[in-house]
Formats: structure tokens, sequence, C-alpha cells
């Protein structure tokens, strides 16, 4: 009787502490990490598909274009370099410079850049090759305060030289990051 009782007490106390997450998910506001943390359990249907794809050009300098983004989740989000088909060499490593602005209903809200990608998806578990790549991440809300009406202007400072290789091959992406 005893070998039964502990794991079904285990089993109840769990789930009543994913029930109270979902309860307070829904109706307190929780830190972004949270929502990062439950977002994949709650409702992951179309979590990591991008909310922005679109062809751009990674390899000219100067390089800018500005995208109304519409997010499905409070989550952490990023940018970066998708393929259309079978990848970029797992030996890549990003050595240009990306510059993202966000306005919301056309006020600054902030700036971020970078000269290195944050990190990399391997294609269909092969190591030799990236799906994507991480270039960029923000929060949803932006600054904890927007959320509707965002616009983001990518622009590229430093183009890295070696993506002319892939231009036919890559587009830029905005999605719910698949790590914190």
């Amino acid at each position: 009787m005893k070998n039964i009782l502990i794991p079904m007490l285990c089993v109840t106390i769990l789930a009543i502490i994913i029930f109270i997450s979902v309860v307070v998910y829904l109706f307190i506001k929780y830190p972004i990490g949270m929502h990062h943390l439950l977002n994949p359990i709650i409702d992951n249907q179309n979590l990591y598909e991008p909310i922005v794809k679109d062809d751009f050009s990674f390899h000219d300098r100067y390089s800018s274009k500005q995208y109304t983004i519409n997010p499905r989740y409070i989550d952490i989000y990023e940018i970066g370099i998708m393929t259309k088909t079978k990848g970029i060499p797992s030996t890549y490593k990003f050595e240009g410079k990306i510059k993202a602005v966000f306005y919301c209903q056309n006020k600054l809200v902030f700036e971020t850049s970078s000269q290195a990608q944050l990190n990399a998806y391997y294609t269909n578990n092969l190591m030799n090759y990236y799906k994507s790549i991480v270039l960029l991440k923000f929060n949803i809300p932006l600054v904890n305060k927007y959320r509707d009406n965002i616009t983001v202007k990518i622009t590229i400072l430093e183009p890295d030289i070696k993506l002319k290789a892939y231009k036919d091959d890559i587009y830029l992406y905005i999605a719910v990051s698949g790590v914190p």
C-alpha cells in the first residue's frame, strides 16, 4: 500500500502545481522567463513558427528593412538567419554587425546590436549544418510595456561577406526563441 501511495501523492502534488501555474499564467503578470518556460506547455501549436520571414541582404553594408511585428506570445524572441534548404556549415561564425531599432506607434522604444551569433540550431539532428543562426534577442512586451503596434528596423552595419555565397538560400526571421 505504501508503494502506491507515495507515487500517487507526488503525481497529485505535481498536478496541483501545474494547475496553479496555469491559472496564475492566465490571470497574473508573470516575469518573461516564466512565460518562456510555460508557453511550450500551455500553448505550443505554433509557438516557434516565425512571425517574420523575409529575404534580406546580410552581405550588403547598410542594407535595411522595416517590419511590423504582431507577436502571438509574451516571450523571448530572436532575430536571425534561417536557411531554405540544407543549411550553412556548422563551422560558420557570423562576422558582421547587425542593428535592430524598435518602435511603438512610431516612437523609439529601444535599440540593440550584435557583432556575433548568440547561438545556432542544427539541421535535422545533423551536426554538420546550421538550420538557423540567432543574432539578436528581445522580449515581448518591449521594456515590459509595449506589445502592440511594434515595428523593427533592421540594418546591417558591417556585412558578413561569407553570407554572399548563401544569398539565395537564406532569409531573415523573427520568432519565439528556442532557448532563453
